[in-house]
């Protein structure tokens, strides 16, 4: 809860960062700034006016099991590479992950992105709902269509 960053590793390497809180910042909740090599696990980043979690000129991290709720970036890539982006939260930011074009060969899978407000730049959990829904509809309808027609002939 301050004027800058909530967390702030400045050229850091291989370091584990772990159940921390990030919350209430004028910026990030947590930001690695030229850091390589580090893992953040199990923290939380909530209600901070840029990122949730910021990496920048970072590369080779692995974020994994993080919490970011109600940034305006839940995560957010500026010139970092080869990050690997997984199973992380994302509820009621702005813009869930981001990445600047200068960032390369990043890795998000198996995130978790909830939004009042859907962008489309985002992978938002209730379309997939939504596509599930349909798909069990229209196997339903031929199923009950299949059986109707064997019953007529």
């Amino acid at each position: 809860n301050n004027n800058g960053e909530g967390i702030w590793l400045y050229l850091s390497k291989k370091n584990n960062i772990s159940k921390n809180i990030g919350k209430n910042n004028k910026r990030s909740g947590i930001l690695l700034d030229g850091s390589d090599i580090n893992t953040l696990s199990g923290n939380t980043a909530n209600n901070n006016k840029e990122s949730g979690i910021y990496l920048y000129y970072s590369e080779n991290n692995t974020l994994s099991g993080n919490i970011a709720n109600n940034n305006y970036f839940g995560i957010n890539l500026a010139d970092s590479d080869f990050n690997n982006i997984t199973e992380n939260t994302l509820f009621d930011n702005n813009i869930c992950y981001s990445e600047d074009e200068a960032s390369k060969e990043n890795t998000f899978k198996y995130n978790i992105c909830v939004k009042e407000e859907p962008s489309d730049d985002d992978w938002i959990i209730s379309g997939v709902i939504g596509i599930l829904i349909a798909s069990i509809i229209l196997i339903g309808l031929s199923v009950l269509y299949w059986q109707f027609k064997r019953k007529v002939k």
